[in-house]
């Protein structure tokens, strides 16, 4: 879906395709994690306060990249939709500050800051493991 196509090197294009994957699949899971902080936090806003929603957007998060198949390495897939939902999951419930905490415009509000700060997050963890997974397969 996402490989390249290159006629002078196929081996460095099926690379960036990969990354490419991860990078996807990464940040679907953050978004996934945050998702999840979010469902919590509408039903249950007692069950996401303080560290409890980074916490559970980091494990949806995790989990989500499992069930990625097909999008990239795993280990990147996985590392990154942690960590971005985890960042996404802090500004999710800082959001709070400038919405009612569990409302519907708390949701759309910190979705909206969540998605702002951990989708980058997200990106630049897989690339980063996507470029060191590179790294040592060359030096193997």
């Amino acid at each position: 879906m996402f490989a390249a196509k290159c006629k002078s090197d196929s081996h460095e294009c099926s690379r960036i395709g990969t990354a490419a994957r991860s990078v996807v699949g990464g940040t679907l899971a953050a978004i996934i994690g945050m998702a999840l902080v979010i469902a919590v936090g509408i039903l249950d806003w007692d069950a996401v306060v303080g560290m409890r929603g980074p916490l559970v957007a980091a494990g949806g998060g995790f989990v989500a990249a499992g069930f990625l198949c097909g999008f990239g390495h795993q280990l990147a897939r996985r590392l990154a939709g942690g960590l971005g939902a985890a960042v996404a999951g802090f500004f999710v419930i800082a959001a709070a500050e400038m919405s009612p905490p569990g409302s519907v415009e708390w949701a759309v509000n910190g979705a909206l800051v969540g998605a702002l700060f951990g989708i980058p997050v997200a990106s630049a963890v897989a690339l980063t493991i996507e470029a060191v997974v590179v790294v040592l397969r060359r030096h193997q």
